[in-house]
């Protein structure tokens, strides 16, 4: 197996990705339909769904090359607060963050 494959699957595996089905992302990605995000926006929710508005604006490290991205560019002139909370709300609802890691 390619080495990119297999450090790929092994990260992965230690991220919420790992539970996500294929009905959980057809559903949530649905859900985001009206917020006229980009691929890599809804890519990026996916990969690493945020669990408070700060985290939607946050910079955060991809790795350890130092690639940094927004989960949601210029989200403050894009998203109303209740649409960041709406958003918040579909991951959980989708359930792409596992209950214990949920804030409390």
């Amino acid at each position: 197996m390619n080495r990119w494959v297999r450090e790929t699957i092994k990260y992965l595996q230690d991220t919420p990705c790992n539970l996500q089905t294929p009905e959980m992302i057809h559903k949530f990605l649905k859900a985001l339909e009206p917020y006229k995000l980009t691929k890599a926006e809804k890519l990026l929710l996916l990969n690493n769904p945020p669990k408070t508005p700060l985290e939607i604006q946050l910079v955060r490290k991809c790795n350890e090359q130092g690639f940094a991205s927004v989960i949601v560019e210029e989200s403050e002139e894009r998203l109303s607060d209740e649409q960041v909370e709406e958003l918040l709300q579909l991951v959980r609802s989708c359930e792409l963050i596992p209950n214990e890691a949920e804030p409390e």
